[in-house]
């Protein structure tokens, strides 16, 4: 079997530094690893990298040994700094796997399926965005980020009850003039609560912490002509049919806000920013999906 060069990518020259053995012997990136590796390296340590022994030799005749001793005190810092970023990286994932492990009781084969617990959302959602790649699975974002994005917010219990009773609930949603009885405040006094929280959601769509909850929702969007479709056997939509509680940022919400960006583009270009999504359940075709409408 053909053996592979092994290249890493340098930031100085944009040029990958081979680490193999030339006819001319070992290159110096070879003797440094981590800082061959390093992303931001200057330009006169990555020519160094690239140099052979003997041609290094040839261009520090005087000082060569000096030289080395900076290399390997820089190859020493970033193999320094990689193991506090992995020390990081393990320990976030271990955070997670831990919470996880003690939501479901040691029991992953019940998050296979759709979730019918707050528990099982909540533990799904956990692991939804630990991603996997070659130097490991590493937390893209938590629960928290995506709770704290949410609740900065700040919201208070009336406005979380108009998002959840009147913006996002599934089925019909109840009128404005009953909910603010219910409430006892004006019906006046709730539609500029509605657009404000509109506005706040809209927000979202860009914020860095809950974007990739928004894009996860979207890729799961049933192509359709006739409509706004999301099927209720995809694990994160199934968590918008769980009554939410407590303040906002419960599992269900994020789910729902997250849907509610997710289609809110189509709303923006129709004028229509300020009117809120219904959200059905149907049967298409012996499908079960979440219609928005």
């Amino acid at each position: 079997m053909k053996k592979q060069n092994k290249k890493t990518q340098s930031a100085g020259t944009g040029r990958p530094i081979k680490r193999t053995q030339s006819k001319k012997g070992r290159r110096l990136a070879d003797l440094f690893p981590d800082l061959a590796n390093y992303e931001a390296n200057d330009d006169q340590t990555t020519k160094d990298l690239l140099l052979t022994e003997a041609e290094f030799g040839s261009n520090y005749r005087k000082g060569k040994s000096r030289r080395l001793q900076e290399l390997e005190t820089k190859n020493i810092k970033v193999a320094y700094e990689n193991l506090r970023s992995e020390h990081a990286r393990v320990s976030r994932l271990g955070s997670v796997l831990d919470v996880v492990l003690m939501e479901t009781n040691g029991d992953l084969h019940q998050l296979l399926d759709v979730p019918k617990t707050e528990e099982q959302a909540t533990a799904l959602l956990r692991l939804w965005f630990i991603n996997s790649g070659p130097r490991g699975s590493r937390v893209q974002l938590t629960l928290h980020d995506l709770q704290a994005a949410i609740e900065d917010l700040n919201f208070d219990e009336i406005d979380t009850e108009i998002a959840r009773r009147l913006i996002f609930p599934i089925g019909e949603p109840e009128s404005v003039q009953d909910f603010a009885g219910c409430v006892s405040l004006a019906r006046q006094s709730i539609y500029p609560r509605i657009r404000k929280i509109m506005e706040s959601f809209d927000k979202l769509r860009d914020d860095k912490d809950f974007a990739p909850l928004i894009a996860a929702v979207s890729d799961a969007r049933l192509p359709s002509q006739t409509g706004i479709r999301f099927p209720l056997q995809h694990p994160l939509i199934s968590i918008s049919l769980l009554p939410p509680s407590g303040s906002i940022g419960h599992v269900t919400d994020l789910i729902r806000v997250a849907i509610l960006c997710a289609v809110r583009g189509d709303a923006l270009e129709a004028q229509e920013s300020q009117r809120p999504v219904r959200l059905t359940t149907a049967d298409v075709s012996g499908t079960q999906v979440l219609q928005v409408s």
